[in-house]
């Protein structure tokens, strides 16, 4: 956006401005607690309210009551960016006693269908998401990679790799896939190893797979590197046979295509995924993997075998992935549909 409008970015920081390739970036207080976040809101507000410019994006669900705020008292163009099905995600949040996930899940269903009317514009990432939002102003924008991000130096395959990208939790699979890694062992591939990038967010969470690690004998065939900048993790996808997306079917998930799809195809990576609409649609069309029920290690496992025992098939899903990410799922096509969307809401706002 930089390259055809002044960019400014406010989120939580340690620093109070810096100026990146153009962009400048304002930092936000930053919160241990959920109480600190209203200090975060209120300075959000004021900078509003202060602020001249012609557009403003934001992201967080929390910030909707500002955003109608600022739309109906101050003419500011609002746009709201989803990422996620929240009122699905609601009801997959354990933090919330059960009883109470579907009836929150309904209520804060209708608050953002009644903001988000109220607002310029919504911006949604996949179809099933923007059901939920009025046609008249609302567009799908995906969050596909930039083609200056991908890898043209051909890498050499580890053949005995592959890689898991992303935050580590039981609602993606990972017990799964850690069984399955045991059943490929035990099997034909007694030197695979399983590469992870990303952290842990809970540290229950963390002892149990650590227990599993020991119990299932993996601690030779798993390598965890943490969380990494973009620029390490794109080699590491490059090298690796197989890029694995199995998340468990709750309910965010099955709405929702992860970043990390669109990482491996681009690596010339091929890909092992979960068997949801969404992402069947990407991987049949790309020809660029297999997918799987993602909830039984066995059928992970024969998936993953049948990948790694045709080097050759495998090799073509991947040169396939990412070619699709060439003529298809780039950044480039996005980019247009995000600017004339933003000549669209900028003139049928109110001034």
């Amino acid at each position: 956006m930089a390259k055809h409008h002044e960019v400014e970015l406010h989120a939580p920081a340690e620093f109070q401005f810096k100026e990146i390739n153009g962009i400048k970036i304002y930092g936000l207080p930053l919160w241990q607690k959920v109480k600190d976040r209203k200090n975060i809101r209120r300075e959000i507000w004021k900078r509003i309210r202060k602020s001249s410019a012609d557009i403003y994006h934001f992201h967080d669900p929390e910030l909707l009551w500002i955003a109608v705020k600022a739309k109906i008292f101050y003419r500011k163009c609002m746009i709201y960016d989803v990422h996620e099905h929240y009122p699905r995600a609601i009801l997959d949040k354990n933090w919330i006693i059960a009883v109470f996930r579907i009836p929150i899940s309904l209520i804060f269903d209708l608050y953002e269908r009644v903001c988000s009317r109220l607002l310029s514009g919504v911006i949604y990432t996949t179809r099933i998401i923007g059901k939920r939002f009025s046609p008249k102003h609302s567009i799908c924008i995906s969050n596909y990679p930039l083609i200056s991000m991908q890898i043209d130096t051909p890498y050499v395959k580890k053949k005995d790799q592959l890689i898991y990208v992303g935050g580590i939790t039981k609602i993606r699979g990972f017990i799964e896939l850690l069984k399955a890694l045991k059943f490929l062992i035990k099997s034909k591939y007694s030197d695979m190893k399983l590469v992870v990038v990303g952290r842990y967010f809970d540290i229950r969470f963390e002892k149990e797979v650590n227990n599993l690690i020991d119990d299932l004998n993996l601690s030779n065939n798993i390598q965890f590197l943490g969380h990494l900048p973009y620029f390490q993790i794109m080699p590491l996808i490059a090298e690796s046979m197989v890029g694995i997306v199995t998340y468990l079917p709750y309910s965010n998930n099955i709405v929702c295509l992860p970043n990390k799809l669109f990482e491996y195809m681009s690596c010339g990576t091929a890909v092992l995924a979960s068997n949801f609409e969404l992402y069947e649609e990407i991987i049949n069309e790309a020809r660029c993997g297999l997918v799987v029920d993602p909830s039984q290690p066995v059928d992970i496992a024969e998936k993953l075998d049948k990948m790694l025992s045709n080097p050759k098939e495998l090799r073509t899903m991947g040169e396939n992935g990412k070619n699709s990410i060439l003529k298809r799922y780039n950044w480039n096509f996005e980019e247009e549909k995000l600017l004339k969307f933003y000549s669209f809401v900028l003139k049928n706002s109110v001034k």
